[in-house]
């Protein structure tokens, strides 16, 4: 199964199946590489991973990270749990989630944050006052906030057109924090400024 990506992100642009390519007895698909380049190397024809390599290279981007199993209603007990306990293997920690609610919670924590980042990056791209480029006196703050906006375009609008509904609730959410925002300012309400800020510091300092 094929991915649409940018191919010269450096991501994966293909699924393969664990099956086939290790010789692990499980119906996992993980990314893979459809053409070798500099980062990807040649792989060697006549060497198979064992099964305690693989899980080695598995455990090297997913241990003590959150992997989510959103089992389709297809989905045999027997097929869940092996994919589990794959992922469990690797130290993992595994979570299982129902497809809809999966796509409603990336669409706030992941998908948002992006267009958040671009639009503010488009925002300010050409934007010039009294003569100079408003970006170039940017700071960490810009960087910081507007680092995921150099993400893979083609990518990003694949996500936003296969999960539209739940993307443009979470930009609603963001809408109304973003317009009390406006009116705070509009106000001059000092208090509720610093309401809003300080609701935005207390999530901040719970992320991990």
């Amino acid at each position: 199964m094929t991915l649409a990506t940018d191919s010269g992100s450096g991501l994966p642009d293909m699924k393969v199946s664990v099956r086939q390519v290790f010789g692990i007895d499980s119906d996992l698909e993980v990314p893979a590489y459809s053409e070798p380049d500099e980062y990807v190397p040649e792989n060697d024809p006549d060497y198979r991973f064992d099964r305690p390599t693989t899980l080695a290279i598995l455990a090297g981007f997913a241990r003590n990270r959150r992997v989510i199993v959103t089992p389709s209603q297809r989905s045999t007990p027997e097929a869940i749990a092996k994919v589990e306990a794959l992922w469990r293997a690797t130290g993992a920690n595994v979570e299982r989630m129902a497809p809809a609610a999966h796509d409603a919670i990336l669409a706030h924590a992941s998908h948002l944050p992006q267009l958040v980042a671009s639009a503010l990056a488009a925002s300010l791209e050409s934007e010039h006052i009294d003569g100079k480029l408003a970006t170039e006196y940017g700071a960490g703050g810009l960087r910081d906030t507007t680092r995921i906006a150099a993400s893979s375009a083609e990518m990003w609008r694949d996500i936003c057109l296969t999960n539209p509904a739940a993307i443009l609730a979470a930009l609603k959410l963001f809408r109304g924090s973003f317009d009390q925002f406006a009116q705070a300012v509009e106000r001059g309400d000092g208090d509720e400024l610093i309401a809003l800020f300080e609701r935005g510091r207390s999530m901040r300092e719970r992320l991990k």
